[in-house]
């Protein structure tokens, strides 16, 4: 019988054999005959042009080449994940004066290695701090130092809580710390005694170790707290809480009036800073103030006539009060700017970026998310410049400080930093997002997408031009890359397990800097001092060139679409004046509307006598097209039949239409 057959089949798979690759050489025309056939010559001709553009674009772009391998992930520009991680290498929480406590401000000490100050303020709630306003709680600027993990090393004694303190950075001065307290008031220490008295415990302490083997000194009794040198008159003070504040460059001292001091009475030093609050006020206070009031300084003030006590034995005891006031209020006139944020240090005829002498410009923000651009030498309204400086003597109306005015943010801002490396360009971060400022421009050049949680802080990068540090409510921080990326950050790290409130990197000099630390505090007291990785702080060659490259281009955008949207003004105002003219027209007199309608039938019958033109010619075309086909009435469409009222009895059904 037949063979039993059944289908079947293997796993394994099968493939058509090919030719992996496939050489061509040239060979000489057998015949020179063909090589010379008209039709090839003609073929060659005509396929030549196209084949010549694919030769150029294959030369131009590589087609084999992955598109996108040029993208590279987000880490590309700053290293591996793994570079990017931040080393902790010291934590400082005090459990009596800073646990459970937010760290509003942090400032490293200008000479002293590894020493870096604090300023611990309780989280109370709104209604907690109206409960407690007027009543003293003494506070402490917290000093910390690498060699003890546990005591901070000097504490400063306050009355009153502190939102921001500053060391005097000017050279012999750097042992002076001014702060501003939460009831308006200004404070000053002088640390030289205490950091005298740590300087030789530690040698005392080294001498002993190396003695006896001993642990250094650490079993000393801790330095007592420093003392304000001077507290400011609280009726003089600001009416709200000391919200920023900055020392005076040297080359930038003022007199009682706001002007800038001559050449011959600068000494080098800066025995002034600058402090706002959100009474709209901005302060200069001066160190010499005793000076002043006894009239040893009469190019900065007259002294003042001070009631003095005739039973009072001893030296008299002056009070510390403003030197000058500056009141900015809203271009409107009406109404106080809520001060929150302040930047200075635009830069002189020499180190400004325009030229110009901008020692006596700032900038500010307000607490209703406003950047203001302020002068404190401006000029009353409708004054004459060529009355000199004097002539602000006796003046009855008040100069009008502010500049300028822009929206920035919704809320108040929390970081106003000038760029390092370009002074023109100012940071400015809000609640969700930060953005950059050009100084002669009254609008953003960047804006950054949305964060995906609240912002608390934002610095520069020190060494890195196109580098930006931004914290989060969520205890991370963003790195931005504006040179590699400025959609989303380049890297996130991170630093703490509760909300960040302030960050400082330690100031180094470029040409020694073999690391950078960077110092976070968060709402819990901690003090965290982080190295940096080695990608995050070493710039590239080239990158101060990109970043101003980059600054271009977003400056450009805004000049273009600044000129695009007057453009777009001019031609609806056009627009307006146009309707605004066809209404004034159709109130006319009666004549000029019947003129309009005789025109509108005019048109109307020209339409009518151009449409029956067409009709007939397209009729005539139609009518030539079925001669041709020799069409019979039954080929045609019924609906052409009926359209032209074709006669069907009186029709020949193989007779052409007529």
């Amino acid at each position: 019988g037949a063979l039993l057959q059944a289908n079947s089949s293997s796993q394994t798979t099968w493939y058509r054999p090919v030719n992996k690759g496939v050489q061509y050489s040239a060979v000489g025309a057998q015949d020179a005959a063909a090589a010379e056939d008209p039709a090839l010559v003609a073929f060659l001709k005509r396929v030549r042009p196209q084949l010549e553009d694919a030769l150029q674009q294959n030369e131009t772009v590589d087609i084999f080449k992955d598109a996108f391998a040029g993208v590279g992930d987000e880490d590309a520009a700053v290293g591996q994940k793994g570079d990017n991680e931040l080393k902790e290498m010291r934590n400082y929480n005090d459990i009596k004066y800073s646990k459970n406590m937010s760290i509003s401000a942090i400032d490293w000490h200008p000479t002293r290695k590894g020493m870096i100050a604090v300023s611990p303020t309780r989280n109370l709630s709104f209604d907690e701090r109206v409960e407690q306003s007027g009543q003293a709680h003494t506070a402490h600027i917290l000093l910390w130092d690498f060699i003890d993990l546990i005591h901070p090393q000097i504490m400063l004694q306050s009355p009153h809580e502190m939102f921001c303190f500053r060391f005097n950075p000017c050279p012999g001065q750097q042992n002076l710390v001014a702060a501003g307290c939460l009831n308006g008031q200004v404070i000053i220490w002088d640390i030289a005694e205490a950091m005298a008295t740590l300087n030789e415990r530690e040698s005392r302490g080294g001498r002993r170790a190396k003695e006896d083997g001993g642990d250094g000194g650490q079993d000393e009794e801790q330095i007592p707290p420093v003392e304000a040198l001077a507290v400011s008159q609280i009726d003089f003070s600001h009416r709200g809480m000391v919200a920023d504040m900055a020392w005076l460059p040297p080359n930038t001292q003022v007199n009682i009036k706001g002007q800038l001091l001559a050449e011959e009475h600068l000494d080098g030093k800066s025995h002034q800073f600058l402090t706002l609050s959100g009474d709209g006020s901005c302060l200069v206070w001066d160190l010499r103030y005793a000076d002043i009031a006894e009239g040893h300084l009469p190019h900065i003030a007259k002294p003042r006539h001070a009631q003095t006590d005739k039973n009072q034995k001893g030296p008299v005891e002056h009070k510390w009060l403003p030197l000058f006031r500056m009141q900015l209020k809203r271009l409107e006139g009406v109404g106080e700017l809520s001060l929150c944020k302040l930047c200075l240090g635009l830069g002189d005829e020499t180190s400004s970026a325009d030229g110009l002498d901008r020692r006596s410009q700032l900038f500010a923000s307000t607490e209703e998310g406003e950047i203001v651009f302020a002068d404190w030498r401006a000029r009353p309204a409708g004054a004459k410049d060529d009355k000199g400086a004097e002539a602000e003597d006796d003046g009855h109306e008040a100069p009008e400080y502010v500049q300028w005015m822009a929206p920035d943010h919704g809320r108040p801002c929390v970081a106003l930093q000038p760029s390092p490396f370009f002074p023109e360009i100012l940071l400015s971060v809000g609640d969700w997002n930060f953005q950059l400022w050009k100084l002669d421009h009254k609008v953003p050049i960047f804006s950054s997408p949305a964060a995906s949680t609240y912002l608390t802080a934002g610095k520069w990068s020190p060494t890195r031009p196109g580098m930006l540090f931004i914290a989060r409510t969520d205890g991370g921080v963003d790195v931005w890359d504006l040179t590699d990326s400025s959609y989303t950050p380049s890297v996130a790290l991170a630093v703490s397990a509760t909300r960040i409130t302030s960050m400082e990197f330690l100031p180094s000099p470029m040409k020694s800097l073999t690391s950078q630390l960077l110092a976070v505090g968060d709402s819990n007291g901690n003090l965290h001092i982080f190295d940096m990785p080695r990608n995050l702080w070493r710039a590239q060659p080239n990158e101060k060139s990109l970043m101003a490259n980059f600054i271009d281009r977003e400056v450009n955008r805004v000049d273009y679409v600044a000129k695009r949207s007057e453009i777009r003004r001019e031609e609806a105002a056009l627009l307006a004046g146009d309707q605004e003219d066809g209404a004034g027209e159709g109130a006319g007199d009666e004549g000029d509307m019947m003129m309009g309608q005789e025109r509108e039938e005019e048109d109307v019958a020209q339409d009518n006598a151009e449409a029956a033109e067409e009709e007939a010619l397209y009729e005539q075309l139609e009518k030539k097209f079925i001669e041709e086909l020799e069409l019979s009435r039954d080929d045609l469409p019924e609906h052409w039949r009926k359209t032209h009222h074709l006669d069907e009895e009186g029709m020949e059904g193989a007779e052409p239409v007529q």
